[in-house]
């Protein structure tokens, strides 16, 4: 039996534990994480094909799975208080070494850390209500290092068969689903949707990606300006701060730790700056 965690549908309280098919029978808000995985080499990400005998059977799909109840909820049996982001975040590393099946050019298992993980917004930010379903999604990316090869797998009636992957551009897939040529089953689908109608969102997440190829030959940090990229106009605050006077953040080895850097500096600075990232060869 699969006990899993059972929330309140926005806050996100804790309420209980249920079995896994009979809080989705019953549609209790439920944890959930979603994964999309990225090629080091390319910045392709990886999309499958659901098995047959699987709901949402020849359907386009992440990867992902639901936070179950383990070890990490202990603290809470014992009166004590826990930390919701570190559980996901475990629940993620674990679907992402289940589900995925990382492996080295030498054939030995890529054991997937944190390190290779990017959580996109916040907790449960991706929503879904279905007629059979509710879930809180949390989205992260996770980055396949160079010459590794994924090679995901699926229970079918109690037999591991290999799932069918394709490496495409996340634009490409976007594109399939604004133009309806894929059908997507519901994992996907809350991405793509909530992409489609959050412009924002969609430049985060391509920009994320877009950086991954150059971790490593790059560095970035942020720089805040006081108009958007497209704007015409000086740097600065009304457009009386020169380029060096700029709110800068310290240089970082990920994009992500500079935009997140950025985002923090910018709401310390409380003047609705726009947060933009540069980047500089590593060693200059």
């Amino acid at each position: 039996m699969e006990l899993i965690p059972i929330v309140e549908n926005d806050k996100l309280v804790l309420k209980g534990f249920v079995e896994r098919k009979w809080a989705e029978k019953n549609r209790l808000c439920h944890l959930t994480t979603l994964l999309i995985p990225v090629r080091r080499e390319d910045g392709k990400v990886a999309i499958q094909t659901r098995p047959e005998k699987k709901s949402f059977a020849g359907f386009r799909d992440f990867f992902g799975g639901h936070v179950t109840f383990n070890q990490d909820f202990l603290p809470l049996l014992l009166g004590q208080e826990f930390n919701l982001e570190s559980i996901i975040l475990s629940a993620a590393i674990r679907e992402a070494n289940e589900e995925l099946r990382i492996v080295k050019e030498d054939g030995y298992p890529e054991i997937v850390t944190k390190e290779l993980l990017t959580m996109i917004r916040k907790i449960g930010y991706f929503s879904w209500d279905g007629k059979e379903n509710v879930e809180r999604s949390t989205l992260f990316l996770v980055k396949i290092p160079h010459s590794s090869l994924i090679r995901p797998m699926d229970d079918i009636d109690g037999k591991f068969e290999p799932v069918k992957t394709e490496f495409l551009t996340f634009e490409d897939v976007f594109e399939r689903y604004q133009k309806k040529q894929w059908q997507f089953a519901d994992g996907a689908e809350r991405i793509l949707k909530q992409c489609a109608e959050d412009k924002g969102l969609l430049k985060e997440i391509r920009d994320i990606i877009a950086a991954i190829p150059m971790e490593g030959r790059k560095k970035f940090r942020a720089v805040l300006w006081d108009y958007g990229e497209d704007s015409p106009g000086g740097g600065g605050l009304d457009s009386t701060l020169s380029y060096e006077q700029l709110p800068k953040t310290k240089w970082f080895d990920r994009y992500e730790d500079a935009l997140e850097a950025g985002k923090k500096r910018n709401a310390e600075c409380g003047y609705g700056f726009h947060v933009r990232i540069e980047t500089e060869e590593v060693g200059e």
